[in-house]
């Protein structure tokens, strides 16, 4: 029997969808790039894409221990 994902989980995915839309934004858009002069936009898309694997890292902790949970019960 499957259990539905809890809500940190369903947040997290949400949250890391949002990161990884924020860095594409601030990497590829000329509006960024004006708000955000010079290397700037490119070091915060970047910094968005790295917090937005360390997201699906805990995506994958919570997806395990939900998986351990189960399996227990």
């Amino acid at each position: 029997m499957s259990k539905k994902p809890g809500f940190l989980y369903l947040f997290t995915m949400g949250m890391t969808i949002i990161y990884v839309a924020i860095g594409i934004f601030l990497l590829f858009s000329s509006n960024a790039a004006e708000l955000l002069p010079e290397w700037r936009h490119i070091a915060l898309g970047l910094i968005m894409f790295i917090y937005a694997g360390y997201r699906i890292f805990r995506l994958k902790r919570i997806q395990q221990q939900i998986e351990k949970e189960q399996s227990t019960n």
